[in-house]
Protein backbone atom coordinates (compact mmCIF):
# COMPACT_ATOMS: atom_id res chain seq x y z
CA UNK A 1 0.00 0.00 0.00
CA UNK A 2 1.23 3.90 -0.82
CA UNK A 3 -0.23 6.68 0.51
CA UNK A 4 0.81 9.70 -1.69
CA UNK A 5 1.10 13.29 0.37
CA UNK A 6 1.65 16.02 -1.27
CA UNK A 7 3.38 18.52 1.75
CA UNK A 8 0.81 17.46 4.39
CA UNK A 9 0.85 18.93 7.87
CA UNK A 10 -0.84 16.25 9.26
CA UNK A 11 -1.45 12.22 8.45
CA UNK A 12 -3.07 9.51 10.46
CA UNK A 13 -1.30 6.23 9.82
CA UNK A 14 -4.12 2.67 9.36
CA UNK A 15 -1.53 0.27 8.10
CA UNK A 16 1.94 -1.42 9.22
CA UNK A 17 2.37 -2.00 5.19
CA UNK A 18 2.40 1.34 4.30
CA UNK A 19 4.80 3.31 2.19
CA UNK A 20 4.41 7.31 3.16
CA UNK A 21 5.81 9.47 0.77
CA UNK A 22 6.15 13.40 0.88
CA UNK A 23 6.25 15.20 -2.10
CA UNK A 24 7.89 18.43 -2.59
CA UNK A 25 8.66 18.04 1.00
CA UNK A 26 10.18 21.47 1.37
CA UNK A 27 7.03 23.50 1.09
CA UNK A 28 5.95 22.35 4.29
CA UNK A 29 7.92 22.91 7.55
CA UNK A 30 5.81 20.60 9.58
CA UNK A 31 6.48 17.73 7.44
CA UNK A 32 10.31 18.21 7.76
CA UNK A 33 9.93 18.48 11.51
CA UNK A 34 7.54 14.97 11.26
CA UNK A 35 10.67 13.02 10.27
CA UNK A 36 12.18 13.24 13.72
CA UNK A 37 9.21 12.01 14.92
CA UNK A 38 9.01 8.78 12.69
CA UNK A 39 12.62 8.15 13.52
CA UNK A 40 11.69 8.29 17.31
CA UNK A 41 8.25 7.07 17.88
CA UNK A 42 7.92 4.76 14.33
CA UNK A 43 11.47 3.59 13.68
CA UNK A 44 9.47 0.64 11.61
CA UNK A 45 7.61 2.84 9.58
CA UNK A 46 8.69 3.36 5.91
CA UNK A 47 8.93 7.38 4.99
CA UNK A 48 10.03 8.78 1.52
CA UNK A 49 11.14 12.17 0.58
CA UNK A 50 11.00 13.74 -2.37
CA UNK A 51 11.78 17.85 -2.19
CA UNK A 52 13.27 20.30 -5.66
CA UNK A 53 16.15 22.92 -4.48
CA UNK A 54 15.57 21.21 -0.88
CA UNK A 55 18.97 22.79 0.40
CA UNK A 56 17.85 26.09 -1.01
CA UNK A 57 14.44 25.86 0.74
CA UNK A 58 16.35 25.31 3.83
CA UNK A 59 18.54 28.15 4.05
CA UNK A 60 15.48 30.74 2.79
CA UNK A 61 12.94 29.12 5.26
CA UNK A 62 15.69 28.85 8.68
CA UNK A 63 14.22 25.32 9.28
CA UNK A 64 15.30 23.02 11.65
CA UNK A 65 16.31 19.32 9.90
CA UNK A 66 16.76 16.11 11.57
CA UNK A 67 20.56 15.63 11.20
CA UNK A 68 21.73 11.96 11.45
CA UNK A 69 18.34 10.66 10.98
CA UNK A 70 17.56 10.79 7.33
CA UNK A 71 19.49 9.06 4.49
CA UNK A 72 20.18 11.63 1.58
CA UNK A 73 19.60 10.54 -2.08
CA UNK A 74 20.93 12.57 -4.63
CA UNK A 75 18.98 11.90 -8.36
CA UNK A 76 20.58 12.86 -11.31
CA UNK A 77 20.07 12.55 -15.22
CA UNK A 78 20.11 9.22 -16.29
CA UNK A 79 23.69 7.66 -16.96
CA UNK A 80 25.09 6.31 -20.45
CA UNK A 81 24.92 3.09 -18.58
CA UNK A 82 21.68 3.08 -17.58
CA UNK A 83 20.40 4.78 -20.88
CA UNK A 84 22.38 1.65 -22.66
CA UNK A 85 20.43 -0.46 -20.85
CA UNK A 86 17.18 0.75 -22.50
CA UNK A 87 19.12 1.46 -25.61
CA UNK A 88 20.75 -1.85 -26.50
CA UNK A 89 20.45 -4.50 -23.89
CA UNK A 90 22.65 -6.75 -26.07
CA UNK A 91 25.78 -3.77 -26.55
CA UNK A 92 25.05 -2.94 -22.70
CA UNK A 93 25.80 -6.54 -21.98
CA UNK A 94 28.71 -6.78 -23.81
CA UNK A 95 30.25 -3.35 -21.95
CA UNK A 96 29.51 -4.94 -18.83
CA UNK A 97 31.91 -8.12 -19.32
CA UNK A 98 34.42 -5.84 -21.24
CA UNK A 99 35.16 -3.97 -17.64
CA UNK A 100 34.68 -6.81 -15.58
CA UNK A 101 37.75 -8.48 -17.79
CA UNK A 102 39.68 -5.67 -16.96
CA UNK A 103 42.76 -6.08 -19.03
CA UNK A 104 41.27 -3.68 -21.08
CA UNK A 105 42.33 -4.59 -24.28
CA UNK A 106 41.16 -3.00 -27.41
CA UNK A 107 37.34 -3.16 -27.91
CA UNK A 108 36.50 -4.44 -31.45
CA UNK A 109 35.94 -1.70 -34.07
CA UNK A 110 32.37 -3.31 -34.95
CA UNK A 111 31.76 -2.91 -30.72
CA UNK A 112 33.59 0.47 -30.66
CA UNK A 113 31.50 2.16 -33.45
CA UNK A 114 28.36 0.91 -31.81
CA UNK A 115 28.92 2.56 -28.61
CA UNK A 116 30.18 5.82 -29.91
CA UNK A 117 26.84 6.04 -31.58
CA UNK A 118 24.77 5.41 -29.01
CA UNK A 119 27.02 7.59 -27.02
CA UNK A 120 26.75 10.55 -29.08
CA UNK A 121 22.36 9.87 -28.88
CA UNK A 122 22.68 9.72 -25.32
CA UNK A 123 24.34 13.20 -25.08
CA UNK A 124 22.07 14.59 -27.74
CA UNK A 125 18.49 13.11 -25.93
CA UNK A 126 20.28 14.02 -22.24
CA UNK A 127 18.85 11.80 -19.32
CA UNK A 128 15.45 13.48 -18.49
CA UNK A 129 14.00 10.15 -17.89
CA UNK A 130 11.14 11.43 -19.79
CA UNK A 131 12.46 12.41 -23.04
CA UNK A 132 14.54 9.26 -22.96
CA UNK A 133 11.25 6.97 -22.87
CA UNK A 134 9.68 9.20 -25.62
CA UNK A 135 12.79 9.21 -27.99
CA UNK A 136 12.99 5.24 -27.08
CA UNK A 137 9.42 4.75 -28.25
CA UNK A 138 9.12 7.19 -31.07
CA UNK A 139 13.16 7.28 -32.24
CA UNK A 140 12.66 11.03 -33.14
CA UNK A 141 13.71 13.83 -32.22
CA UNK A 142 10.95 16.07 -32.16
CA UNK A 143 9.60 14.94 -29.07
CA UNK A 144 12.91 14.97 -27.06
CA UNK A 145 12.73 19.10 -27.58
CA UNK A 146 9.47 19.19 -27.28
CA UNK A 147 9.96 17.98 -23.32
CA UNK A 148 13.45 19.51 -22.92
CA UNK A 149 11.66 22.97 -23.72
CA UNK A 150 9.07 22.09 -21.31
CA UNK A 151 11.56 21.44 -18.70
CA UNK A 152 13.40 24.73 -19.63
CA UNK A 153 10.52 26.57 -19.13
CA UNK A 154 9.39 24.89 -16.28
CA UNK A 155 12.72 25.59 -14.52
CA UNK A 156 12.50 29.00 -15.58
CA UNK A 157 9.22 29.79 -13.87
CA UNK A 158 10.05 28.31 -10.94
CA UNK A 159 12.80 30.62 -9.79
CA UNK A 160 10.71 33.65 -8.50
CA UNK A 161 9.17 31.19 -5.69
CA UNK A 162 12.39 30.58 -4.33
CA UNK A 163 14.56 33.54 -4.60
CA UNK A 164 14.65 36.72 -3.49
CA UNK A 165 12.71 39.31 -5.82
CA UNK A 166 15.96 41.52 -6.18
CA UNK A 167 18.17 38.81 -7.72
CA UNK A 168 15.37 37.32 -10.19
CA UNK A 169 15.96 39.28 -12.77
CA UNK A 170 20.06 38.63 -12.70
CA UNK A 171 19.09 34.83 -12.47
CA UNK A 172 17.34 34.82 -15.32
CA UNK A 173 20.19 36.63 -17.51
CA UNK A 174 22.38 33.99 -16.33
CA UNK A 175 19.95 31.54 -17.29
CA UNK A 176 19.59 33.05 -20.90
CA UNK A 177 23.20 33.57 -21.53
CA UNK A 178 25.48 30.38 -20.32
CA UNK A 179 25.20 28.65 -23.80
CA UNK A 180 26.13 32.23 -25.07
CA UNK A 181 29.02 32.13 -22.71
CA UNK A 182 29.74 28.18 -23.87
CA UNK A 183 30.08 29.47 -27.64
CA UNK A 184 32.75 31.66 -27.24
CA UNK A 185 36.58 30.50 -26.99
CA UNK A 186 36.92 31.90 -23.65
CA UNK A 187 38.86 30.68 -20.97
CA UNK A 188 36.29 31.94 -18.08
CA UNK A 189 33.38 33.11 -17.54
CA UNK A 190 32.54 36.79 -18.68
CA UNK A 191 29.91 38.79 -17.08
CA UNK A 192 30.24 41.43 -20.09
CA UNK A 193 28.43 38.61 -22.07
CA UNK A 194 25.50 38.76 -19.37
CA UNK A 195 25.48 42.82 -19.27
CA UNK A 196 28.15 44.84 -20.80
CA UNK A 197 27.88 46.61 -17.26
CA UNK A 198 27.77 43.69 -15.58
CA UNK A 199 30.05 43.22 -12.37
CA UNK A 200 30.91 40.01 -10.52
CA UNK A 201 30.29 40.81 -7.34
CA UNK A 202 26.30 41.61 -8.72
CA UNK A 203 25.81 37.90 -9.60
CA UNK A 204 27.79 36.27 -6.81
CA UNK A 205 24.78 35.32 -5.71
CA UNK A 206 22.85 34.83 -8.65
CA UNK A 207 25.62 32.05 -9.74
CA UNK A 208 25.58 30.59 -6.42
CA UNK A 209 21.83 30.02 -5.97
CA UNK A 210 21.86 28.12 -9.80
CA UNK A 211 24.62 26.20 -8.86
CA UNK A 212 23.06 25.23 -5.12
CA UNK A 213 19.96 24.27 -7.04
CA UNK A 214 21.82 22.08 -9.11
CA UNK A 215 20.39 23.71 -12.48
CA UNK A 216 24.20 24.25 -13.39
CA UNK A 217 27.66 22.77 -12.50
CA UNK A 218 30.10 25.27 -11.69
CA UNK A 219 33.83 24.04 -12.69
CA UNK A 220 36.78 25.73 -11.90
CA UNK A 221 39.98 25.89 -13.97
CA UNK A 222 42.91 23.35 -12.58
CA UNK A 223 46.08 25.55 -12.89
CA UNK A 224 47.83 22.27 -11.65
CA UNK A 225 46.87 18.84 -12.49
CA UNK A 226 47.38 17.24 -9.09
CA UNK A 227 45.16 16.02 -6.40
CA UNK A 228 43.22 17.35 -4.81
CA UNK A 229 42.31 19.04 -7.45
CA UNK A 230 40.38 21.37 -5.19
CA UNK A 231 43.41 22.18 -3.57
CA UNK A 232 45.13 23.51 -7.26
CA UNK A 233 41.81 25.14 -8.59
CA UNK A 234 40.99 28.81 -9.92
CA UNK A 235 38.37 30.69 -8.06
CA UNK A 236 38.11 33.57 -10.50
CA UNK A 237 37.95 31.50 -13.07
CA UNK A 238 35.08 29.09 -14.20
CA UNK A 239 32.38 28.16 -16.75
CA UNK A 240 28.68 27.25 -16.00
CA UNK A 241 27.26 24.49 -17.75
CA UNK A 242 23.62 23.03 -17.73
CA UNK A 243 22.94 19.96 -15.38
CA UNK A 244 22.03 17.90 -18.48
CA UNK A 245 23.71 17.50 -21.61
CA UNK A 246 20.38 17.31 -23.42
CA UNK A 247 18.83 20.27 -22.08
CA UNK A 248 22.01 22.14 -23.11
CA UNK A 249 22.34 20.77 -26.63
CA UNK A 250 18.10 21.88 -26.77
CA UNK A 251 18.90 25.49 -25.18
CA UNK A 252 21.57 26.01 -27.85
CA UNK A 253 18.65 24.99 -30.62
CA UNK A 254 21.67 22.27 -32.44
CA UNK A 255 20.14 19.78 -34.66
CA UNK A 256 21.20 15.97 -33.71
CA UNK A 257 21.11 14.80 -36.92
CA UNK A 258 24.20 17.16 -37.91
Amino acid sequence: MITYLSAVKGLKISSKNTLIIFDEIQECPAALNSLKYFCELQPSQAVVCAGSLLGVAMNRNGNSFPVGQVDFLTLKPVSFTEFLTLYDANLKAYLDNYILQKDFQQIPEIFHNQLINAYKIYLCCGGMPETIVRYLKTRTWGNVDFLNNQILTSYSLDFSKHINSSDIPRVHKIWKKIEDNLAKENRKFRYSLIDPKARAREYENAIDWLSLTGLVNRIFAVETPKLPLSFYSNSTAFKLYLLDSGLLRTKFQLNPTK
